[in-house]
C-alpha cells in the first residue's frame, strides 16, 4: 500500500528539517573547520626550474607574487611541482 503525501505537507516537513540540520553543528558546539595545512615542497617534489613547459606562473594554484594555495613557503614563478594544473584560458 502506497501512502500519498501532498506537496504542501512535503514542503512543510522539509522546511522544518533543513534549518535543524544546518544548525546541528552549532548546537553541538562544533568549531569552524581549521585551515588546512599546505604540503611541503619535498612532498610535491617542488623544483626551482620549469618542467616540460610547465611552471608555477601558469598554474591554477599559483598566487602572485610568490605563493601557492597548496604548497607552503615562497614559490618561484618559474618553478614546478607535481600539483601543477594549467590555468584555464
Amino acid at each position: 500500500m502506497t501512502r500519498r503525501i501532498s506537496r504542501r505537507r512535503l514542503l512543510q516537513a522539509c522546511g522544518m528539517i533543513v534549518p535543524a540540520a544546518l544548525a546541528g553543528p552549532f548546537l553541538l558546539g562544533a568549531r569552524p573547520a581549521d585551515a588546512q595545512q599546505k604540503a611541503t615542497k619535498q612532498q610535491v617534489q617542488y623544483q626551482e626550474t620549469p618542467k616540460k613547459g610547465q611552471d608555477c606562473e601558469k598554474c591554477l594554484q599559483f598566487t602572485p607574487p610568490d605563493g601557492c594555495k597548496l604548497v607552503g613557503g615562497k614559490i618561484n614563478p618559474k618553478g614546478w611541482c607535481l600539483l601543477f594544473a594549467l590555468k584555464p584560458k
